[in-house]
């Protein structure tokens, strides 16, 4: 049975190692690109939400919110509330540490309230107003933008910042710079929150920074007062804000927050949360590019490693482990240290590479084994032969192994002289019938074809699967006998179609042989050699001198004297052997 090498060896380990090396940076060209794109962004950034919404919630009493809802903005028939009114609740708020107000002052009203108003931001010294960029600021960011400051009555004697929260691309508020450059003023503008946090602890020295807003908990975490509620009682909250952080703002400036459930928070509350981050520098740390591209090569070679060097069980436990344990350690660091890793990219990384290189493999291997069907299909029975793939023998017998075998030789009876009166046709179809029959007869018995030795043919039984010696020889036995059987359906066709018929001699022998694939690097062949082959084929062969059919050798007959009926020729003197052969012919009854 020839076989290619090529289509029966294992990857060489160069080979995979530049596999490897190729897939590793084709996937880390891939994850480092992969978190740009809008769904994965997505899926990481719902991954942060919910790191949130499993985040211990705290209350904080350091600020509190004035706000303005719907009762109030009614009253005043939902246009500028006076400005002497900002005047009363900021008298209410004297005691206060910081007032912020969260209203862009912009439009000119009563020149009395105004002159009022101004003069209280110049008296208390505590106050921050709001400014505002135009809705349009990204589309126009580093190009002339609309930027609303207060009138200069207030912009002079007070502080301000503008109170604009920039969303992610699902809508949520996570992130803020501490300023923005305004290039055709060639100034920096400070956020709202960091001009507050400023002027609490000044020289914070972190205007260039962007960063995450780390929520201490949903909305209702700070005590809120109505705007409308403090006017009409004013003494009696003095004291309530002694001390505080004040936020005035609207109840109706609404924006989506990092949670899953319960995600709308105002903007007041946003602020609060803001500057309690500054000021506690509690930021939500986020991993720098380097850190995550390196991290992004672990996790992907992690997953090459454990699909390559691993059992699969094994494997697949172990990445089940990883990624858990990452899951959870990710959000522990979360939680507890404000470390924000990426989930998504470096797990996805991980399973990736991992189902990859296993794919990668079962693919090759199913190629592997096909090629290993198609080549031994025509010389091993359909039971061997999906019993061999199915354990794999193939590696050991491409290897090769000494094995006990039983060995079977049929050659056709004077077939020289008989091809010689036929016309070349004839005979090409005479053993093509022949060989075929005799190669069913064989695989029927599970044995395996070895080859075809012209108008012979050479079987062997044992040389793959399970060794079971005895029940070997006693399968070639009766694959002899049904040879003879099988021979005499196709003498009767032949001698109705006019053809002599004729005989065929067997010898079978049992012993130890060499099973393996070889030949030259080119060409191959997975056979068996050994004295045990050379006694089969001398047995075959001294059946012409002893006018018999089947001849075995002893090791044969002992392991089948109680099935078939057996007659002791003697010993005998056989080619190639200094010793003599005991030899035993099998009897065809009727």
């Amino acid at each position: 049975m020839k076989v290619v090498q090529t289509q029966v060896n294992n990857f060489k380990m160069k080979d995979n190692i530049l596999r490897y090396l190729f897939l590793a940076i084709l996937g880390i060209l891939f994850f480092s690109f992969v978190f740009g794109i809008e769904f994965f962004h997505r899926i990481e950034l719902f991954l942060y939400d919910f790191r949130f919404e499993l985040k211990p919630k705290n209350k904080d009493d350091s600020i509190v919110i004035i706000t303005l809802d719907q009762e109030t903005q009614k009253k005043y028939n939902y246009k500028q509330i006076p400005y002497s009114e900002y005047s009363k609740i900021i008298e209410i708020c004297k005691n206060a540490k910081i007032i912020g107000i969260d209203n862009s002052l912009i439009q000119f009203t009563d020149i009395s309230d105004v002159k009022k108003l101004s003069n209280t931001l110049r008296e208390k010294n505590n106050v921050v107003i709001s400014s505002h960029f135009s809705n349009d600021f990204y589309s126009t960011i580093n190009k002339t933008i609309n930027y609303l400051t207060p009138i200069p009555f207030f912009s002079e004697t007070s502080k301000y910042g503008y109170n604009n929260y920039f969303p992610d691309l699902d809508g949520s508020v996570r992130r803020i710079n501490f300023s923005y450059l305004l290039k055709q003023f060639d100034k920096k503008e400070k956020s709202f929150a960091y001009t507050i946090s400023e002027k609490i602890k000044p020289n914070q020295n972190e205007e260039n920074r962007t960063y995450l807003i780390n929520y201490i908990g949903k909305e209702g975490s700070f005590k809120k007062y109505n705007f409308d509620t403090l006017l009409k009682a004013p003494n009696k909250y003095i004291d309530v804000f002694k001390d505080k952080i004040v936020i005035v703002g609207s109840e109706f400036d609404r924006y989506r927050v990092p949670f899953i459930f319960n995600n709308t928070m105002t903007r007041a509350e946003i602020h609060a949360n803001n500057i309690l981050t500054i000021l506690n520098r509690s930021y939500i740390n986020k991993s720098g590019t380097i850190f995550n591209i390196f991290f992004l090569m672990l996790m992907f070679s992690s997953g090459l490693f454990l699909a390559t060097f691993l059992k699969r069980k094994n494997a697949e436990l172990i990445l089940f482990g990883i990624t858990s344990f990452y899951f959870l350690f990710n959000i522990f660091l979360f939680c507890f240290f404000n470390i924000y890793l990426n989930i998504f990219t470096p797990t996805l990384s991980l399973v990736f590479s991992f189902f990859a290189v296993k794919w990668y493999f079962l693919d090759n291997k199913n190629r592997e084994i096909s090629d290993i069907r198609n080549i031994f299909k025509q010389y091993l029975a359909p039971q061997i032969l999906d019993e061999f793939i199915k354990r794999k023998d193939y590696v050991e017998a491409l290897k090769g192994e000494r094995r006990v075998v039983t060995v079977l030789f049929a050659d056709i009876a004077d077939f020289t002289s008989i091809s010689e009166r036929l016309p070349t046709d004839q005979v090409v179809m005479i053993l093509n019938e022949f060989l075929t029959k005799m190669t069913d007869v064989i695989f029927r018995n599970k044995g395996n074809l070895d080859k075809y030795t012209g108008d012979g043919i050479m079987a062997i039984f044992g040389n793959v699967g399970k060794i079971n010696a005895q029940e070997n020889a006693i399968r070639a036995v009766r694959t002899s006998l049904e040879m003879i059987i099988e021979l005499e359906i196709l003498q009767k066709k032949w001698i109705s179609e006019g053809f002599m018929p004729f005989q065929i001699r067997i010898g079978i022998s049992t012993g130890d042989a060499v099973v393996g694939n070889i030949g030259s690097p080119q060409q191959k062949d997975f056979t068996v050699i050994g004295d045990t082959v050379n006694i089969a084929a001398r047995l075959e062969k001294l059946n012409k001198n002893y006018n018999t059919s089947i001849l075995i050798n002893k090791t044969t007959y002992e392991y089948v004297k109680n099935t078939v009926n057996i007659k002791n020729l003697g010993s005998a003197k056989l080619k190639g052997k200094d010793n003599l052969v005991d030899i035993f012919e099998v009897v065809i009854q009727n």
